[in-house]
């Protein structure tokens, strides 16, 4: 286990650490992260093969279906944005984005919650309770280790400019 994490570091910190171009970098971690989920997932889930193959189609769509609400939020956010630093914003175009907002969340979250209890349906009781329990505690993990990894590049690039 200690291997597999050691791993995951070193990947999401050459990730981290490559120039950002856009919301689409990126996916190489993201494929590192999920399979370290997956090994994780089945260790302390006690999943079967078959658990397995019926459950991650469902973490992938999952993952899929964030990606592309996060984009299209964020895209819709920053024309929020501009809308209203305009002398004279458009309350219509206003209200077309935030209605848009507003049912793009909704269809997402129908989407999550289906996703779910696809999952949970293939689960037994003691293992839907781990599962909820492991999704919060590796989510916590994850952004503990991103900050890490943040905060250690950004005291390497202070320590060479200071040289």
């Amino acid at each position: 286990m200690k291997r597999v994490l050691l791993v995951f570091i070193l990947v999401i910190s050459a990730g981290l650490a490559q120039p950002r171009q856009g919301i689409y970098e990126g996916s190489r971690v993201l494929e590192v992260i999920n399979a370290y989920r997956i090994t994780r997932m089945t260790e302390e889930l006690g999943l079967t093969d078959e658990q397995i193959a019926k459950i991650l189609p469902r973490l992938r769509e999952r993952d899929s279906l964030e990606i592309v609400y996060r984009r299209d939020q964020a895209d819709d956010y920053r024309i929020l944005e501009s809308e209203i630093r305009k002398h004279t914003p458009s309350d219509t175009r206003i209200e077309d984005v935030m209605s848009r907002m507003k049912d793009r969340e909704q269809v997402y979250q129908e989407e999550l919650a289906r996703m779910r209890e696809e999952i949970m349906g293939v689960l037994t009781v003691e293992q839907q309770a781990r599962f909820i329990v492991f999704e919060v505690r590796f989510e916590k993990e994850l952004r503990e280790l991103i900050n890490r990894v943040r905060d250690n590049q950004g005291s390497g690039v202070e320590e060479n400019n200071n040289q």
